[in-house]
């Protein structure tokens, strides 16, 4: 099905802070040029952020008038936000700012939508607005995608001609590229971002990956044994690790997915029959793997794990040792201890043991 599109007017200034990144140790701003891409991952989580929520009335008025249908983001994986008049909303906010802006500073491109999604590609907005950042402020250029084209020739020399200002990272959760048919529909497919990463990593461009996330089919077997490996983490910067989280959008996962997929059973059994313990062990699980897979292999520094704890049921705390990569995710109490008091208690006797706690 072709993407509908739908013309909204950019935010004032584009280059926004990233609390919500900052608390990943990700980046501290972020700059999305469209307002909702032209991927259609069923697991976004993008219609639950700030942007798209607090505005989701106001955007399906807007979409009702351009396409004679009310429809939203999360029910409407096709439809496309852009904004027309982004190169011009750009260019004033940086023209306002001095060259030092973003000094020792990151920023993500992009965090709600892919800077490289085919529209955006097609527009030249890609290629304009990381020409504009690299020109006019100092930050450091954190690219997150999808699109396996940012391993080509072109792309590469571009990189490799700022080489001090990018970092460049693939989302990848699986190496099964029937996954992609059914769950991330218009991405390059899992092995293409495979390939791409690599091709990036040999011609020395800084790198590293999401991993995330990694649904419980990942977990059988060998399958993400094989996924690190081919993802070569000891030669990438950083590896960042997430489970899947529920965000009121498991069915629309679920749905998806043909009726033999392993995680069309999980989701049903844990989600709809609300036996949510199945959660708190395969976060727990997926935690175990990475951590065994990094000891093995030599990269356990350079890997997060990020947690939304709050789920995590009081047998399965004890699984994530003394927090070695873990990120707490949940919002902190007011003595910044997590709100979930199994870790909490967790956090306490780590600090009394000596440890230094992330987050």
């Amino acid at each position: 099905m072709k993407n509908q599109v739908v013309n909204l007017a950019c935010p004032f200034h584009p280059v926004k802070v990233s609390p919500g990144f900052y608390k990943k140790d990700l980046a501290d701003f972020h700059l999305d040029i469209m307002g909702w891409c032209g991927y259609n991952c069923t697991y976004c989580s993008s219609p639950w952020g700030n942007y798209l929520r607090i505005n989701r009335e106001s955007f399906a008025d807007i979409t009702e008038e351009q396409l004679g249908e009310r429809t939203y983001p999360l029910t409407n994986p096709y439809l496309t936000f852009q904004y027309p008049d982004f190169v011009e909303k750009l260019d004033a906010q940086l023209g306002g700012v001095d060259k030092s802006f973003g000094e020792g500073r990151e920023l993500v491109f992009s965090q709600l939508t892919d800077g490289f999604s085919p529209i955006a590609l097609g527009r030249g907005i890609t290629r304009y607005a990381l020409d504009r950042i690299i020109e006019s402020t100092s930050f450091t250029i954190r690219v997150m995608t999808k699109n396996a084209v940012v391993g080509t020739d072109p792309w590469i020399r571009y990189f490799l001609q700022n080489q001090e200002r990018f970092i460049i990272g693939l989302s990848i959760g699986t190496t099964n590229d029937d996954w992609q048919r059914q769950v991330e529909m218009g991405t390059s497919s899992p092995s293409a971002r495979i390939k791409s990463i690599n091709k990036l990593i040999n011609a020395g461009v800084r790198t590293y990956t999401m991993v995330c996330p990694v649904f419980p089919h990942v977990l059988n077997g060998d399958l993400f044994k094989d996924l690190l490996e081919q993802l070569n983490p000891v030669k990438q910067e950083h590896i960042w690790t997430e489970p899947y989280n529920d965000r009121t959008n498991w069915d629309i996962v679920y749905d998806g997915l043909d009726d033999g997929h392993p995680d069309k059973s999980w989701l049903y059994h844990c989600y709809k029959l609300k036996n949510y313990y199945m959660w708190s062990d395969y976060a727990a699980d997926l935690y175990e793997r990475i951590l065994k897979q990094s000891e093995a292999d030599g990269w356990e520094d350079k890997f997060t794990y990020l947690l939304y704890e709050e789920h995590i049921e009081s047998q399965d705390v004890h699984r994530f040792g003394d927090l070695q990569g873990v990120l707490l995710q949940c919002a902190k109490d007011d003595d910044e201890y997590s709100k979930h008091s199994d870790f909490r208690n967790l956090q306490i006797e780590l600090e009394a043991r000596g440890y230094r706690i992330a987050g």
